[in-house]
């Protein structure tokens, strides 16, 4: 099974911060992680051409950028 490539992009806002992802194939058990960050969503699936909307849930007041989320999926683990 190939390993799917998945896009994350931040969009702060007045009242909440919020994430898309996006993947060009299937994702399993998607999860994100951020030591200061809590989110609204962990362990969903994303498909091609799906965006999903996951919203920050914890008040974190400082600027990140995308590459300080880690993404996991179980495609990681699941052999061809």
């Amino acid at each position: 099974m190939h390993k799917p490539s998945i896009d994350v992009e931040i969009k702060n806002g007045l009242k909440a911060n919020r994430i898309y992802l996006k993947s060009d194939l299937p994702a399993f058990f998607v999860d994100l992680y951020h030591p200061h960050i809590k989110f609204n969503a962990r362990g969903f699936i994303l498909l091609p051409g799906e965006t999903k909307k996951i919203k920050i849930i914890q008040n974190y007041h400082e600027q990140f950028e995308s590459d300080k989320i880690k993404v996991y999926s179980l495609n990681k683990y699941l052999s061809s």
